[in-house]
């Protein structure tokens, strides 16, 4: 009886019931339309931002205790980290030395078997 109802007033009023779908899927286009317009221009807008600035100001500091025979592995480690951590970016590496025993930093132009302490 009910069902029966329903498709007699759907029948009566097809030209509203089509229009009100009609209006129900362009709605869902525009919306669909403008969330993806938005997404599309604030990640543009974010990856403008990110590609000018610079990346000095990101850093990774990373501290070992390494015989000096292995200086140069345990560097290159370091460098192939920080390629790894900051994704392929422009990365620059500053080593600074300390003694063991003393924590004092190694003279500018000592030589391999020079100890400050």
């Amino acid at each position: 009886m009910m069902v029966r109802l329903l498709l007699r007033r759907v029948r009566e009023h097809r030209v509203l019931f089509a229009a009100s779908l009609l209006a129900g899927v362009v709605g869902t286009t525009v919306l669909s339309t403008l969330f993806a317009f938005g997404t599309a221009v604030g990640d543009t807008g974010l990856r403008r931002v990110l590609g000018e600035r610079s990346a000095g100001p990101a850093s990774l500091v990373v501290s070992a205790d390494v015989p000096r025979e292995r200086l140069g592995a345990a560097h290159r480690a370091v460098v192939a980290g920080a390629g790894r951590v900051f994704d392929g970016l422009p990365v620059s590496v500053r080593r600074l030395e300390r003694s063991g025993p003393y924590a004092l930093p190694a003279p500018a132009g000592a030589a391999a078997g020079d100890r400050p302490d």
